[in-house]
This record gives structure tokens, sequence and C-alpha cells, in this order.
């Protein structure tokens, strides 16, 4: 049975279709993942976007939710709303291509600071400090070690180092070198 709808009755019905779709997907889902202890990020994954689309339809098949639309169409735009808030639930940054999407269009604006990643040998870092080069570690933070957490730097192979663009230290992995045994 088709019906006029407006676009605020429209707006007002996902106003609440989308956050309950969005609970029910959680609660179900996690419900799900406890019960049968499901380590697969994948399957989890499928899990969240089949009972976020059953959500959808749910909505629909119950008249909660009416597009205005015939009844094969209605089901249609139930499960693309389902499938939404699925992509919501899960995390849409999840995806490596939706990730690079959002991170070009950021990048155009200028609100991306992306991060440089090196990996220096604490050998090469103590050279370049001893010659007074620009290092990448600053002696500064070489001091920190041995003085602060009373680390030999002989025991330490590397730095693997990630940076953002304004040089601030996002990640720090110390590399230690393997004792050895007598």
């Amino acid at each position: 049975m088709e019906t006029t709808v407006t676009v605020i009755d429209l707006l007002k019905q996902l106003a609440v279709a989308i956050p309950l779709i969005l609970v029910a997907t959680q609660t179900i889902t996690a419900a799900i993942h406890g019960a049968f202890h499901i380590k697969s990020d994948n399957l989890n994954h499928a899990i969240s976007w089949i009972v976020a689309v059953l959500s959808g339809l749910g909505f629909v098949a119950f008249n909660k939710l009416d597009f205005g639309l015939p009844t094969a169409w209605n089901y249609v735009l139930g499960g693309v709303a389902g499938l939404i808030t699925g992509g919501t639930a899960n995390g849409w940054y999840d995806w490596p291509l939706v990730k690079k999407i959002i991170d070009a269009i950021t990048d155009l604006f200028g609100g991306n600071k992306r991060t440089k990643k090196i990996y220096i040998t604490t050998e090469e870092a103590i050279k370049q400090c001893n010659k007074g080069k620009n290092s990448v570690i600053p002696s500064e933070f070489l001091s920190v070690f041995p003085n602060n957490f009373g680390i030999n730097l002989c025991a330490v192979k590397g730095f693997d180092i990630e940076t953002t663009s304004d040089n601030q230290y996002k990640t720090i992995r110390i590399d230690f070198l393997p004792t050895k045994e007598e």
C-alpha cells in the first residue's frame, strides 16, 4: 500500500530507525560473538552486516519505516539503510579502500597529519649526534633511556619511530639486542 510521505516524515522515521538499527546490530552481534566465541574478524564483520540488513528489513516489515514507495522498494531502501548502518557499526574506516578515500579527501584540505616511519640503529643515532648533524633522534632523546629508564644503550639495537608531519613522536619501539648466554 502506497502512502504519501513528506521529507520531514521520512527524516523523523530515519532519526528513530537508524539509531535503533545500530543498537540492535551491536547488541545482537555482541551476543552472537559471545555465545559462539568467534575469533575471526572477517566473520564478525559479516555477522554485523547481516544483522544490520535484517534489522533494516525488519523495520520495513513491521511498518516502522515507510519511504512512501511501493512495498518492494521500501524493502530495498530498508536493506540499504541497514547496510549503511552496518557500515557505521563495523566502522567504515576499517576498510582499506574507504581509508584511502577518506585520507585523500582530508589531504585536500590539509587536515590529515601524515606520519613518517623510520628505523635507525643506536650506533647510527649516536654517530649523527656526535657529528652535530640534525639527527632523527636528538641527543636529548637518547639521554632519556639511560638517565630516566635505566636502559643501557649498549643493549639497544635500534629504534622504530613514527612521527607526525610536525615532528611529534607518535610511537617509539625499542629493539633490544638478544642477551648472550654464558
